[in-house]
């Protein structure tokens, strides 16, 4: 899978070269961020590649679930591809 990362990691050391080299796309945020990287992903998924990609947009303590950033998720819907809804949940272990 293809990870998307926001376009500031690309430049981090040695983040941004492993990011780049396993083929994360990288989305410039702010308005109209969203548009040319969903010009890239469309035709990406229609050829049978597959994305991994956070909704909430952020890491948080994992105690509540922030709101969801649907704008990339249009991706999926334009290339009429499935969606899996992933849950990663962390803990004690109890």
């Amino acid at each position: 899978t293809h990870f998307i990362a926001k376009s500031e990691i690309r430049d981090w050391p040695v983040a941004g070269f492993l990011a780049t080299a396993i083929g994360t796309f990288y989305l410039r945020r702010g308005k109209g961020g969203a548009k040319p990287l969903l010009a890239r992903l469309t035709p990406f998924l229609q050829g049978g590649g597959r994305i991994t990609l956070f909704p909430e947009g952020t890491t948080t303590d994992g105690r509540d679930v922030l709101g969801f950033h649907p704008r990339l998720l249009a991706a999926a819907v334009e290339a009429q591809v499935p969606v899996q809804p992933v849950v990663l949940r962390y803990g004690r272990g109890d």
